[in-house]
């Protein structure tokens, strides 16, 4: 069995399985013991966001962990014959050897594709999806439009993105 693990700096587990570029695939040795055997670092046009195409990398996994999807890709992977198993776990050798065990993995954070925002007297707290695009970093989700903000914080964890905190006019 090949486990395939989403990571984008080939470190921890990562989440949006679906812009995922990079894989970790492990499987298990002769003594049952958990062994990285592949790394993938895919263009952006084989992210599975992306991706249109019949034959895909990923298809060679049994399973594909990650810190979360959405339903769509769910679905997409088990149409490709790939069971996704998502996990609040951050060690990927830990995540696939306790797979390959057939023990539970940690509960992950619910993926939602809707905001979570919540309002805090005038600062608006928010922990969106942020997108790159045309070299801006644009707000994907509901939540008021970069025009209407007077403070953009954002850190950046290699090609993932977190908005920390807006404030919005008026507060």
């Amino acid at each position: 069995m090949k486990v395939g693990v989403t990571s984008q700096n080939f470190r921890t587990i990562t989440s949006h399985a679906g812009k995922a570029r990079r894989f970790l695939v492990f499987a298990q040795d002769d003594a049952g013991n958990t062994i990285e055997v592949a790394r993938l670092d895919l263009p952006k046009e084989l992210s599975m966001h992306e991706f249109r195409g019949d034959v895909h990398p990923i298809d060679e996994l049994d399973v594909l962990i990650t810190g979360g999807c959405g339903d769509g890709f769910r679905q997409r992977m088990a149409s490709r014959g790939v069971r996704v198993e998502t996990t609040s776990e951050t060690d990927p050798e830990t995540a696939a050897t306790a797979l390959f065990g057939g023990l539970p993995l940690p509960e992950a954070v619910a993926h939602s594709h809707e905001s979570s925002a919540h309002k805090k007297t005038g600062t608006l707290t928010v922990t969106p999806r942020l997108s790159r695009q045309n070299s801006q970093v644009c707000l994907v989700d509901q939540v008021p439009p970069v025009s209407e903000l007077t403070r953009l914080q954002v850190s950046s964890n290699h090609s993932d993105f977190t908005a920390q905190e807006y404030r919005c006019p008026g507060a």
